[in-house]
């Protein structure tokens, strides 16, 4: 027996009814319905919580209705277990602990010194049991991840140094994660924080005089990457949608407001530009607040971030350097090529050992926006690149097995994070006209082609080279050393 003020009816802080006692047993549901029938228990009050069952009334049970209920329950050969009698607080029921107002899980000291693949195995199981209610972000756990690679649960396994220090913040999470009972009073909102990098959701109260916000249930993202890159666009919309459920289910309304990380003159660039997050609103009738506040239960996270519109235009920047890239798979290298004053300029990149021609053409564009500061506008006939550029910016990039790829995906994110102004990406179609944007396509496809040739005397690439970009002697003189 469990005399409460509330009832958990499953993961996290949601309840049916206020002010309900539980009575807690294992039966089914013909005899539940013989038994609750004569102890004349309303049927509202049954719900089956995997292979439990939960009474719940307004007021706490009578003596004489426990009585009644082990006798009716003895008659099918059943016996409330000893420690289901729990009449003083704390109650535990299925893995938590319950007080007046707060929800912990009971299971907070787990198994931290790793040695063997089943010690790595059993640590990952609890910490993903608990992300309901102490909310660990999905960063920290696929850090993780790499532990759990092999098949022999006597395999050695060792934690590297960042590897310890993520299961640091993680005992932080747990230590501090904590979950508030539900105030019948209050609506229920959805919220959601975005940390140094990750985003995580829960559903909220908040009491509007004092301002005090907490969470009745943490909603995270999928643990496990489908995408090999994954924009924070996405991940926010999957958490808005999971949270509009997760609100219906419990209460049968949307939640009453939605709070989102994102400034106001942001939220209505996606608006305008994210059909995603148009789908995912669609039909809400709940208010949209953007606000980064922390609270309480977040203070482990440090300083909230905004989610930022991203440096990348759909379309051409007016006034912008524009350059060209492209790649020869025969000759091995990538090609820059770009026009300042009236002067055509290239770079020629020599491909790596290990290098193919998508990895070759993506070299190109991650020199391109390393060396171009200003406003830029660059032109691919690689569909695929064009595509990685489009979603590479906020992007989760998830471990892939061609590892250069890997690596190039790491650097064009970290060159894009790194430029101050602008940039377009346009994927022209390769064609026989040599105009407009044509021209410059047309150059940096000659300039692979003409390193397929061969090696050949300098005088002749010289030769090449101006039959391309038109250079005075001097610079001729200059970039392949002739007199």
């Amino acid at each position: 027996m469990q005399a409460s003020t509330s009832t958990i009816t499953g993961v996290g802080g949601m309840t049916l009814a206020s002010k309900s006692p539980l009575l807690t047993v294992v039966i089914d549901n013909r005899r539940l319905n013989a038994v609750f029938s004569i102890v004349q228990l309303p049927p509202r009050v049954q719900c089956l919580v995997g292979g439990d069952i939960l009474a719940q009334l307004e007021q706490p049970f009578t003596e004489l209705q426990i009585q009644k209920i082990q006798n009716e329950l003895h008659k099918h050969h059943l016996v409330i277990a000893p420690e289901k009698m729990q009449r003083t607080t704390p109650w535990k029921y299925l893995g938590w602990i319950l007080t007046e107002q707060i929800i912990t899980a009971q299971k907070l000291n787990f198994h931290t010194e790793i040695t063997t693949l089943q010690d790595a195995q059993k640590l990952l199981g609890d910490l993903q049991w608990l992300r309901p209610v102490v909310g660990i972000p999905n960063e920290l756990l696929e850090a993780l991840r790499p532990l759990l690679k092999g098949t022999d649960p006597a395999q050695p396994v060792t934690l590297t140094v960042s590897q310890q220090k993520i299961l640091q913040q993680i005992t932080d999470c747990v230590t501090q994660g904590q979950l508030r009972r539900r105030s019948p009073d209050l609506p229920i909102d959805f919220s959601v924080w975005l940390g140094s990098q990750y985003l995580i959701g829960a559903l909220t109260q908040q009491l509007k005089k004092t301002g005090e916000h907490w969470v009745l249930e943490w909603i995270s993202p999928l643990l496990q990457q489908q995408k090999t890159l994954l924009q924070k666009t996405e991940v926010l919309c999957a958490l808005i949608k999971k949270g509009r459920k997760r609100t219906l289910q419990v209460t049968g309304e949307e939640p009453s407001v939605i709070y989102l990380p994102i400034q106001t003159d942001s939220l209505q660039w996606y608006l305008s530009q994210s059909e995603e997050l148009q789908e995912a609103l669609l039909g809400a009738t709940s208010t949209i607040v953007t606000t980064n506040k922390t609270t309480a239960p977040l203070q482990w996270m440090g300083t909230q971030n905004w989610m930022v519109k991203p440096k990348r235009e759909k379309g051409p920047i007016p006034n912008a350097t524009t350059v060209y890239t492209d790649a020869g798979k025969k000759s091995q290298t990538a090609a820059v090529t770009w026009q300042e004053k009236d002067v055509w300029n290239y770079k020629i990149l020599q491909a790596a050992s290990s290098d193919t021609l998508q990895t070759l053409e993506l070299l190109a564009m991650v020199w391109a926006m390393l060396n171009f500061k200003g406003p830029l506008n660059v032109v691919t006939d690689s569909l695929y690149v064009a595509g990685v550029v489009e979603r590479i910016e906020d992007a989760a990039i998830r471990q892939v097995q061609n590892q250069r790829l890997f690596e190039l995906f790491i650097q064009l994110k970290k060159a894009i994070q790194m430029r101050e102004h602008p940039y377009a990406v346009i994927h022209i179609q390769s064609h026989k006209w040599g105009v407009g944007l044509g021209e410059g396509n047309d150059k940096a496809d000659k300039l692979v082609s003409m390193m397929s040739i061969g090696p050949l005397p300098q005088h002749v690439l010289a030769r090449e080279s101006h039959s391309i970009f038109h250079q005075n002697a001097k610079r001729l003189q200059k970039e392949f050393g002739i007199s």
